[in-house]
């Protein structure tokens, strides 16, 4: 059974401008002020946690990953265990007086949408040819992978990838050749596109696309 890829972290890797090896050394510079010691992680320990073979790392790499990105291991896409998931301390706090540790992330919801959807692969909803039942499966599971980056990226960039997808499932509906099933199921997945980005429109402020796309979920 093959893992599923951990796309929240892969966006977050890009986001902050990280390589696998600079996240690695990253993660063990901030192992070595938590713990007192270097941390021993490497770009092999990361290309582990993107690829979602390892789906819950040790709390020696976690507590760094959790102040890096400065969120919990839940909205990096990691996924608990149970009791042997749970984080024994929090972060270190920053003393007044010191400097807090660069954060190397941008807040740019252009750069973050472009990296979401190239982690979703949204390119390869197929615009030609016969669409089966299958293929509108994938583009549900691709769906309900967008919207489980709500709480990570914010409605801005989910809003971006939401339209850009609507727009290339309009042209597979237009250019495809389907039976009435697959009609019917490809209108299902495009109504609920229609009102993930009625919501990502709404958290960003804009009224008035929220309700245009939710008009259109209708």
């Amino acid at each position: 059974m093959d893992t599923p890829t951990n796309t929240i972290l892969t966006v977050l890797v890009g986001e902050y401008g990280f390589t696998y090896q600079s996240l690695a050394d990253e993660v063990n510079q901030v192992s070595g002020r938590i713990f007192g010691r270097p941390g021993a992680a490497t770009d092999r320990d990361v290309r582990r946690w993107i690829s979602g073979t390892v789906r819950w790392p040790t709390h020696l790499y976690l507590l760094p990953l959790a102040e890096i990105f400065d969120r919990p291991p839940e909205a990096m896409g990691f996924v608990p265990r149970g009791r042997t998931s749970r984080l024994p301390t929090p972060p270190s706090p920053v003393r007044p007086g010191q400097e807090k540790p660069v954060k190397r992330r941008a807040f740019l919801t252009v750069s973050t949408a472009a990296t979401l959807t190239l982690a979703l692969r949204l390119e390869e909803t197929p615009v030609r040819g016969r669409l089966t039942m299958t293929d509108v499966g994938r583009v549900t599971a691709t769906i309900g992978r967008l919207d489980a980056h709500f709480t990570a990226i914010g409605g801005g960039a989910l809003l971006t990838v939401a339209t850009t997808y609507i727009d290339r499932l309009r042209e597979t509906a237009d250019y495809c050749i389907y039976g009435p099933r697959v009609e019917q199921a490809l209108h299902t997945a495009l109504s609920g596109l229609h009102s993930s980005a009625g919501w990502a429109a709404y958290d960003s402020g804009d009224n008035a696309t929220s309700r245009l796309h939710h008009a259109a979920a209708l």
